[in-house]
């Protein structure tokens, strides 16, 4: 069989709706062979320190995390702190910093009693990076304000005005500054909140190598649960063998294919793709009768064996389905905004093309 887990998260402050689809491929089931979670687990585990105890702390926190991911670590300084370098498997200063988890990992991130008069105030759901750029003998200071997620950075107050971000601050000798960063709420379920996404499929096939035959099965509606919970594809066996070629085509079904959901044929035509939600509270339905696909080499190829489990991640961030050039949200309920949302679409999925050859 194959199943996908499609799940669905919400990153507030960026606004994005990513869908992760996570297609375990089987031949044959065999509940004897141990749960999808072990046969699939493959991460690495990351412990992190602070040097002193109370300097700051490491985001993010101790844990395990999935092999080959290039994670991003952040040291966050307490008050009167700030970051000074990394060491173990990280090093240098620079903040935050990519660490490849290839393997078992260690970090220590090394604070610094801050030695000027510079009080930060926080209004909001945010922290500040803190970075010391220049000393001559005043002190020239970068600060960049980040927000939380569901938040946005607004605006300085005190000794710094406006919303330029980062900002910089020079700080005197026997000066001392009061800088406040202000974050308001973003409030994105109130913008758009999904409730739905279905695709009609005509076609996912697995390409064979060498004497594997391909595998294809075509014209099939996935309604994609939201909460994470696996979708199962189809029932059918996959053969045993390798390959190394997925493709998942989108279109609207051909008029000889009963399809049996309104959503997807109706009185006004024949659609590919629908998404049901929340626009500032008003219900809407997109629907799309654009034609998709999405096709990748797998190198290494997919080996599937007698009840082995092998997986394709797909990641696609349903949210900038919705967003003009500027970032902001559109009307999904209005026609004047379809071209632009096809386009978002194919350009999601060109992205995510891109994102998985290059790994």
């Amino acid at each position: 069989a194959i199943q996908i887990i499609w799940d669905m998260f919400t990153m507030r402050k960026l606004g994005l709706v990513v869908i992760s689809i996570i297609l375990v491929l089987t031949s044959g089931c065999d509940p004897t062979q141990g749960s999808f979670e072990e046969s699939v687990s493959n991460h690495h585990i990351l412990t992190t320190n602070v040097i002193p105890d109370d300097g700051g702390s490491v985001h993010p926190p101790d844990g395990e995390y999935p092999a080959g991911e290039d994670l991003l670590i952040e040291a966050r300084p307490a008050e009167g702190y700030i970051f000074n370098e990394w060491s173990e498997d990280l090093n240098g200063n620079t903040n935050p910093a990519s660490l490849l988890i290839d393997g078992n990992k260690s970090v220590t991130a090394h604070f610094i009693p801050r030695d000027y008069n510079l009080n930060i105030e926080i209004i909001g759901e945010g922290y500040i990076r803190e970075l010391e750029i220049e000393r001559s003998p005043d002190v020239t200071v970068e600060l960049e304000a980040v927000a939380e997620e569901g938040w946005f950075f607004d605006r300085w107050e005190g000794d710094l005005a406006g919303n330029n971000n980062p900002e910089t601050i020079t700080i005197g000798e026997d000066e001392e500054k009061n800088v406040t960063a202000v974050f308001e709420s973003e409030e994105f379920g109130s913008i758009l909140n999904i409730e739905e996404v279905k695709l009609f499929v005509t076609e996912f096939e697995l390409d064979g190598r060498r004497s594997t035959q391909d595998y294809t099965t075509e014209n099939f509606i996935a309604t994609l649960p939201l909460d994470g919970s696996p979708f199962t594809l189809t029932h059918e066996e996959i053969p045993s063998g390798s390959y190394d070629q997925f493709e998942l085509e989108i279109e609207k079904p051909d008029d000889n294919v009963d399809v049996g959901d309104s959503d997807f044929r109706d009185e006004t035509g024949s659609y590919s793709l629908v998404v049901k939600g929340t626009y500032h509270d008003n219900s809407f339905r997109f629907r799309s009768a654009e034609g998709f696909d999405i096709d990748v080499d797998l190198d290494p190829p997919v080996e599937i064996t007698q009840n082995q489990q092998s997986l394709i991640v797909i990641d696609v961030d349903v949210g900038s389905w919705f967003k003009n050039a500027d970032g902001d949200f559109v009307d999904p309920s209005d026609t004047q905004h379809t071209q632009l949302i096809n386009d978002n679409i194919e350009r999601s999925f060109e992205e995510f093309e891109e994102e998985f050859e290059n790994q």
